[in-house]
C-alpha cells in the first residue's frame, strides 16, 4: 500500500523519512500507517520479538522561550496524547535544528509523554487567568544549560535513545 504524504513541507517529510532510515539501519522491520494531523503512526518490530508502535512528530522550531517555562524544545501534541494510555507506544520527537542543519531524534516512551502533557498543561492553565480549556497541548524537551522553576524533561535523557523501544 502506498503512504500518501501530503500538506507537509519538504523538511517535515524528510525528517519522518529520516526515523524510518533509523529503524532500518538498526534492524527493525516497520509497517507505516497513514499519516494524521502532524503525526506519522508506525508499528516497528525489533530484533527481540517486540512490537512497539511509534509516532513521528516533527518540529523545526529553533527554540522557543516562553515565559512560564524558559527556553525549550516544543512540540505540538492534543489532548488524545495526553490521555493515551499504552506501554508499548513510543514518540519519536524529530527537531531539525536550523542552526547545525542536523536532525535530532528523541525517544519518549508514551507514558512519560502522557504524563508530562497533563502535568505541563496544568501548569499553562494556572500561570494565568485568563487560559482557557483547549485540546492543544505542548511537549517540552529543557536545554542542559537552562534552569527550570519547574519540573521538565530534559533533552540529554531521551536524545538518540533508540534502544528504550527494544527495553
Amino acid at each position: 500500500m502506498r503512504t500518501k504524504i501530503h500538506n507537509f513541507d519538504p523538511d517535515r517529510k524528510i525528517g519522518m523519512f529520516t526515523v524510518m532510515e533509523q529503524f532500518l539501519l538498526k534492524g527493525y522491520s516497520l509497517e507505516v500507517k497513514p499519516i494524521t494531523g502532524n503525526k506519522l503512526t508506525m508499528s516497528v518490530h525489533g530484533s527481540k520479538g517486540k512490537r512497539s508502535t511509534v509516532s513521528i512528530i516533527y518540529s523545526d522550531t529553533v527554540i522557543s522561550t516562553s515565559k512560564v517555562f524558559g527556553k525549550c524544545i516544543i512540540w505540538i501534541l492534543t489532548k488524545k496524547d495526553e490521555d493515551r494510555v499504552d506501554d508499548s507506544h513510543y514518540y519519536v520527537f524529530v527537531h531539525f535544528d536550523k542552526t547545525t542543519y542536523k536532525y535530532r531524534y528523541f525517544i519518549v516512551p508514551n507514558k512519560e509523554v502522557s504524563q508530562y502533557l497533563c502535568y505541563e498543561h496544568k501548569q499553562w492553565m494556572e500561570s494565568k487567568s485568563t487560559h482557557h480549556e483547549n485540546n492543544m497541548r505542548t511537549f517540552r524537551l529543557g536545554l542542559f544549560y537552562e534552569k527550570y522553576n519547574f519540573n521538565v524533561l530534559m533533552v540529554s535523557d531521551y536524545e538518540d535513545k533508540w534502544n528504550a523501544i527494544e527495553s
